[in-house]
């Protein structure tokens, strides 16, 4: 299944220094710093920005928590995910930009047959292109550039509670080259 946009919901709530720096809020990336936060011209500004198509690298972050739960839902048992911060990284400057070509979030279950190596099988694609990206811009640049954040919801017959995913992020330049991220494992808990 393949969806070209994503749903904002709330959720509860790499490397260490990359961690360390989510923390601490060095990367831009905290609640409300989206376009559409309450920084009009802010937001204005950034929707207006100008996209490169020099991508030669896709960072994302996740917070240690990244679930997306229903605020009306007690089970806590999460129904997406959060990207805290995807950053296309210019070759021209080594910082995250905002790219003029297609995002691509594929999501895999993670299967471990009995005496085989392990099985990624792909349940559900996203896809954003350079205009349906920019609701998820980030409105402040942090040390890494400016980047997106990304709340992924799944698709409501997914049961993916207690099971093991993988999340790969895949950007394709305009010119047709495709970027991509390594692919992160989750073990999606039963409830937060």
């Amino acid at each position: 299944m393949t969806t070209t946009c994503g749903s904002a919901i709330s959720r509860p709530g790499c490397c260490a220094a990359i961690w360390a720096a989510s923390c601490l809020g060095l990367l831009g990336c905290a609640d409300g710093g989206r376009l559409g936060s309450a920084d009009w011209h802010k937001s204005e500004q950034i929707a207006n920005a100008p996209t490169e198509s020099d991508i030669v690298r896709v960072f994302p972050v996740y917070d240690p928590v990244p679930w997306l739960v229903r605020r009306d839902d007690d089970s806590g048992e999460p129904i997406g995910i959060r990207i805290s911060a995807v950053y296309l990284i210019s070759d021209r400057t080594s910082k995250g930009v905002f790219g003029d070509g297609l995002l691509r979030m594929i999501l895999y279950r993670i299967s471990h047959p009995a005496g085989a190596r392990s099985v990624r099988q792909k349940i559900n694609e996203w896809q954003f292109d350079s205009q349906q990206a920019v609701v998820w811009r980030v409105t402040k640049p942090s040390w890494m550039g400016y980047g997106y954040q990304f709340d992924l919801i799944w698709p409501g017959d997914l049961d993916l509670a207690g099971r093991e995913i993988a999340l790969a992020i895949e950007y394709v330049r305009a010119d047709g080259r495709a970027v991509r991220s390594v692919p992160k494992h989750f073990k999606v808990p039963t409830g937060i």
